[in-house]
């Protein structure tokens, strides 16, 4: 498939609970490294835009999964989060199609 003009990933963390320390740092860290990637790239001559989208699922295990359901019905296949074993233990006990990786 080959990258839009315009490619979007999606970042699920905690920017207003009790992991929004991480969650800010984890945040505020990749647009950094995202306007350095485009950067690079517009510099090379290639139109590919990277956008970040960030949602604060503020320690709420059930909006994690309502954000991962509207993520999957809009076709978004990359998401970044959630930062906390709780998420993810919901997130696996869903019907939701993941594949989550340590990383």
């Amino acid at each position: 498939m080959p990258l839009r003009k315009d490619d979007h990933y999606r970042q699920l963390l905690d920017l207003s609970d009790g992991l929004s320390i991480q969650g800010i740092r984890a945040r505020d860290s990749s647009l950094i490294a995202i306007n350095d990637i485009n950067n690079f790239l517009s510099s090379a001559g290639c139109t590919l835009k990277f956008v970040v989208s960030v949602t604060d699922y503020a320690l709420d295990y059930s909006k994690v999964i309502g954000d991962l359901q509207a993520f999957d019905f809009q076709g978004i296949q990359v998401v970044v989060g959630p930062i906390n074993a709780g998420a993810i233990n919901a997130i696996l006990h869903t019907q939701i199609p993941t594949t989550l990786s340590p990383d």
